[in-house]
């Protein structure tokens, strides 16, 4: 097994890679947390703790709130309103825009 610090530095480089050669980043950043899991953690109890977290309520929730987002994002973009939305923030001004977008998050 591998140092956790080096299995690190080698998942980024190995996300970095694959971002250059045009590689989608969500399956660049699986196949270095792969990667990682396989250099740092025993291959024998890998398929306990995939499922292990593939069952847990916070990553059914995150997961839940990611689908729930982007749901949200594709209905406004086709109902118009991201457009009005920077129209408006357009029309605040620049200072206030900036104070405000947080908030609309």
């Amino acid at each position: 097994m591998l140092s956790p610090s080096i299995a690190l530095l080698i998942s980024i480089a190995i996300i970095l890679s694959l971002i250059r050669f045009k590689v989608l980043p969500c399956f660049a950043v699986f196949a270095a947390s792969l990667i990682v899991s396989l250099l740092v953690l025993p291959p024998s109890s890998l398929p306990r703790l995939m499922l292990q977290t593939l069952l847990d309520t916070s990553t059914l929730s995150l997961l839940a709130i990611i689908a729930s987002t982007l749901a949200l994002s594709r209905l406004m973009e086709m109902r118009g309103l991201l457009t009005r939305l920077a129209a408006a923030m357009e029309k605040i001004g620049p200072k206030l825009a900036i104070r405000l977008v947080p908030a609309v998050d």
